[in-house]
């Protein structure tokens, strides 16, 4: 028996839907050229799982405009030689030709609503076809699997071959296509992978073109390997009732594909959260017959059940688990060079996230900051708030070596006191005076005003205490001592 796995992670029972289900089934898609079926696919998810075998052709590409080539090439011919890229460019992928100075300057042609027609000047323009090529090592452990050739998107249309194999056409809305080219690529040997791209045919696109009818793989292409026997598509549904004595369950999708003419499958689907921890789980076995085509009665539908309350405690946990649904916003909370310090998320119309980092600044010609708080939020479109730090300017007050100043550092509005250092006993301090000509001093205080300052002591002379004169005649007689009471003034 093969057992299939599925492990399905969900956090507070909101529950993730897979790009695949928004693409075109095969049997609606209009294509009759190339020798592999397409289905839908995944490309570079944003969560790759652990399990799956992937070669990521991101990256530099040989590229060339259409050198008159294309329509051979449309109609089956992919073999070039190496003389026809002698004069290659080199182009990545995914990305737009223009965006990589492919074309002239000129004014856009934008899509085709006459109505919104908004053309304006660009760098490049370049309207037709071009031909891209990629050298790519199948790994040699891929042996026994099926390959795939996975296209994210191109524009307007792009049509495939491995070593000169016609493959398949891309020509659609937003889907991502996959290619069975298990006959094609063979683990172990380097292939040869052409992509011819036209922007110069009608498009599906619709208003992505409303600005330029731009052109080029401007989404991911890679190379997969999977089992004989391989899940194709898995999504979930949350069926969640806000009535707890409804059944409360979550219904995953899978559509299981074989190679084989059949297969027992095991299928183990769970439901975990991000931690760990099972919320649900089912088992089930099914028969799966030979479905490389995609039909759609292949799909198995799985519900499982989850505590019958809108909360639930998960096991061996004792933490509550609500389902709260609406959307999510972002908030963000700036430093103070404009950078994010922080950022949180939370459901609309729950409790907002707080924050516990301190933002810095470095100190300038003004003077030093001190963190104050922050500022009301600003809401933004996209469901975003910010917050941005409320700044104190600290100042400095400059003194000499023969005083203090309580204290030294302060912001604007501080009562600042003055002590001058011990003077001799015939001096005291008459005042204090300041450079600048806005300090107002009230005794040794003052106030600090919006910039720094430079303060010191004024010194005056006491009082001169009693003093004992002798006076002599010219013969050197000495009289009687003299005392003389009286205030020595700065003359002396």
């Amino acid at each position: 028996m093969k057992f299939v796995t599925s492990f399905l992670t969900a956090t507070l029972l909101s529950f993730a839907f897979s790009d695949a289900v928004y693409a075109l089934s095969p049997k609606t898609n209009p294509d009759c050229w190339g020798r592999c079926a397409p289905t839908p696919a995944v490309v570079n998810p944003a969560v790759l799982s652990p399990s799956q075998k992937v070669v990521s052709l991101r990256g530099a590409w040989d590229f060339k405009t259409d050198p008159g080539f294309g329509s051979l090439l449309q109609f089956g011919f992919g073999n070039l030689n190496e003389d026809f890229w002698s004069d290659k460019l080199s182009i990545n992928v995914p990305g737009c030709w223009e965006a990589q100075g492919v074309g002239e300057p000129g004014l856009s042609q934008t899509w085709d609503c006459k109505w919104d027609c908004n053309p304006r000047p660009l760098n490049h323009v370049y309207t037709g076809g071009a031909i891209y090529r990629k050298l790519v090592k199948i790994p040699e452990d891929w042996q026994g699997s099926r390959i795939w050739l996975k296209i994210g998107g191109a524009r307007s249309e792009a049509r495939f071959w491995i070593d000169g194999v016609p493959i398949g056409i891309i020509n659609n809305y937003c889907g991502s296509y996959k290619y069975d080219v298990t006959p094609f690529a063979k683990p172990g040997k380097t292939v040869e992978l052409i992509g011819y791209v036209r922007n110069d045919v009608p498009s599906r696109k619709g208003q992505m073109c409303d600005f330029h009818k731009f052109g080029g793989l401007y989404r991911d292409v890679e190379f997969e390997a999977t089992p004989q026997t391989w899940l194709d598509d898995v999504w979930v549904q949350g069926r969640l009732s806000k009535s707890a004595s409804e059944p409360q369950n979550a219904r995953v999708h899978l559509t299981v594909k074989t190679a084989r003419e059949r297969e027992d499958v095991e299928l183990y689907v769970a439901i975990k959260t991000l931690d760990g921890n099972i919320v649900a789980e089912n088992r089930q076995t099914l028969s799966v017959a030979k479905n490389i085509d995609g039909d759609p009665a292949a799909e198995t539908v799985v519900d499982i059940p989850v505590d019958g309350s809108r909360s639930f405690v998960m096991p061996e946990a004792d933490v509550e688990v609500k389902a709260v649904f609406g959307p999510v916003r972002t908030v963000e909370w700036l430093d103070g060079d404009g950078s994010i310090l922080d950022l949180k998320t939370h459901i609309e119309g729950t409790e907002e996230p707080t924050t516990d980092k301190i933002p810095t600044k470095e100190a300038d010609l003004t003077g030093s900051y001190e963190f104050a708080g922050w500022s009301a939020p600003t809401y933004y479109t996209g469901n975003l708030t910010v917050y941005r730090p409320i700044w104190t300017t600290i100042y400095t007050v400059n003194t000499g070596a023969d005083c203090t100043a309580e204290p030294n550092r302060a912001a604007a509005g501080t009562v600042v006191t003055l002590t001058a250092e011990p003077a001799p006993e015939w001096m005291y301090v008459a005042g204090w005076s300041a450079l600048e000509n806005d300090v107002v001093f009230d005794g040794n205080t003052f106030v600090m005003p919006a910039h720094h300052v430079s303060v010191y002591p004024n010194y005056q002379i006491k009082k001169s205490p009693t003093v004992s004169i002798d006076f002599s005649d010219s013969k050197g007689y000495l009289g009687k001592p003299l005392t003389v009471s009286g205030e020595i003034t700065e003359n002396g």
